[in-house]
This record gives structure tokens, sequence and C-alpha cells, in this order.
């Protein structure tokens, strides 16, 4: 039997399973396989852990925190960092997952011709005018990518740190902006969760002690956001 690991990423025996196959469309076990198979050679920032992690973990979020059953939501989700980050191409997406899934990759995809300060900016006004299973794809993105920022490389100050969890919470903020009161209540526990880990403490090495992830006060998340922008423009 084939070890796990080159099932799932070695991208000759993923083409010959695909020649092979007699299953029914795509579900969420083909996009994880996908998503493991693009993402074979990169590892999250700061870790040493797979990538495919993530996107993996987003499709939890979603499933376990917001209820989502929806398959082309969870497989965009696991999905979801695969154009940006890998070269797939987006047509890749739709001719093996569909058009939805693929145009839910499509909305959280950012244009990486931008400066950092413009994709930052730009995904904020996007997310707010998004499909709302894109909405919530990133929602849940930012989650995790905020947890993740409890074990952040010691290099990371807290500008990079704070600022990146205030930027989030725009994100986040703009993606709950134009939802019906129904939608709002269906995934309002994303929101808690966000600001669960928001209240959560992370270790400072410059400052030499323990700070929450996202400033308590309004005024120093704004404070902190416009020091985050100006340290992408250097």
């Amino acid at each position: 039997m084939l070890p796990i690991q080159t099932a799932l990423t070695d991208i000759a025996f993923a083409q010959l399973l695909n020649q092979c196959s007699t299953a029914p469309p795509p579900n969420i076990l083909d996009a994880i396989q996908f998503a493991a198979e693009r993402h074979q050679f990169q590892r999250r920032a700061g870790a040493d852990v797979p990538y495919v992690n993530h996107p993996i973990t987003v499709a939890l979020i979603l499933q376990r925190v917001a209820g989502v059953t929806d398959q082309n939501i969870l497989m965009a989700a696991v999905l979801h960092d695969v154009v940006e980050d890998t070269g797939t191409k987006i047509t890749e997406i739709e001719n093996r997952f569909g058009k939805e899934v693929a145009g839910y990759v499509a909305e959280v995809t950012d244009d990486k011709t931008f400066s950092k300060l413009e994709i930052k900016k730009a995904q904020i006004e996007r997310v707010r005018a998004a499909s709302l299973g894109a909405r919530m794809i990133k929602v849940a993105d930012k989650i995790h990518n905020c947890y993740s920022l409890l074990s952040a490389p010691k290099e990371w100050d807290r500008v990079r740190v704070q600022g990146y969890a205030c930027w989030s919470l725009a994100v986040v903020n703009a993606a709950f902006s134009n939802m019906s009161m129904k939608e709002t209540a269906q995934y309002s526990h994303l929101l808690e969760m966000f600001y669960m880990i928001g209240s959560l403490p992370y270790y400072d090495d410059y400052l030499k002690a323990r700070i929450l992830i996202l400033p308590a006060t309004d005024r120093e998340r704004t404070e902190m956001l416009k020091m985050f922008y100006l340290s992408l423009e250097k």
C-alpha cells in the first residue's frame, strides 16, 4: 500500500488517480487531496507544519463552528489559497470542482500585482461586496491566522502581530457589514470565536511580556492599524 503522504501529495499519483476514477462528482476529500498536492512544498509562516493544515482547518471552522454543510463552500475553503499561493489557475478549479467552487475561490484570492498595503486595503472592500459563502471563508481564514499568532516567530514585533489582528478585525467587520439579522445570528459564533482568540495573550519577545493579540480598546485598535499600514509601506 502507498503511504498516505504519497497518496495525498505525489502529483503523478494524483493524475493517475484522476484518470482511473469512476467516482461521483468531486467532494471535500477530493479538494483536500488537490490542496495537499498543490501546497506540498509549503510550510506555515513561522511554524514547521505543512501549509495544507491551514485550509483544512478553515473548512473545519466553517463546519463545526458555523454549521456550514454546503459542500461547495467547504471545498472552496480547502482550496482558498491554491490560486493565490501555488500558481494554480482558476480555470483548473472550475474544470475540476465546478463553477460555484471556482467563484468562491476567485472572490477570496488577492491580486498579487498590488503592493502589500493595497492588498490589505482592497481585501476589506472586496469582502464587503462578496457572496455570503466567500465572506464566511474569509472570516474563518482570519480566525485561524489570528490563532496562529500565539506562536508567532520571535522576530515579529507588536506592530506585526497586533497590527495583523486589527486588520483582520476590519476584514471580519466588513464581512458582517451587509448581513441580514438572520445571517448575523446564524454566523455569530464565528464572530464570538474571533474575539475569543483576540483576547488571548501571546509573548512579545521585544517587550518581554505577554500582551493580548487584539488590543482591548477601539482607540488602541485604530492606532495599531495605522501603524500596521505604515509598516507595509516600508
